[in-house]
């Protein structure tokens, strides 16, 4: 049985540095804004209420409080987590592949099919999971036929 994984490897692939990519952005943003809001609650609250410094408590509390919104409706720490989540899910099937790819001659032709469809199904499985996201791209899926010799 032969099963090329050339196509779908270079798909994976392009997940994994998509995947990262938003991962690092989405951490940057989330731990940033947590620590400007942070900040700028702690400023504003430890600043002496004179009349001198009221203009500038309330600058740093609506900031605060935008970021904190701006949080909570973009979600940027779930989807951190999200971006982090997919992308291992995507290293551990390249190293399922990679694995079925150099098999030795010691398992049955049947049990490397079966091996493959695993691999097909957590493939499938994994992008079930991002049907519903927009922008995500289709990925090709390997046949699960067996092919005939």
């Amino acid at each position: 049985m032969s099963n090329n994984f050339d196509s779908l490897k270079e798909q994976i692939k392009e997940s994994i540095q998509e995947h990262k990519y938003h991962q690092s952005l989405d951490a940057y943003t989330y731990n940033t804004s947590v620590l400007v809001a942070i900040t700028a609650t702690t400023v504003a609250t430890l600043l002496p209420p004179t009349i001198d410094y009221i203009w500038f408590v309330k600058i740093l509390s609506g900031i605060a409080a935008l970021l904190i919104a701006l949080d909570r409706s973009l979600n940027w720490g779930a989807r951190w987590l999200y971006h982090r989540t997919m992308r291992h899910e995507y290293l551990i099937i390249e190293a399922k592949i990679s694995f079925y790819e150099n098999i030795t001659q010691d398992l049955s032709s049947e049990e490397k099919h079966k091996y493959y469809l695993e691999i097909y199904n957590d493939l499938y499985t994994l992008r079930r999971r991002e049907a519903y996201v927009p922008g995500v791209k289709e990925i090709e899926l390997p046949s699960i036929q067996k092919d005939k010799k």
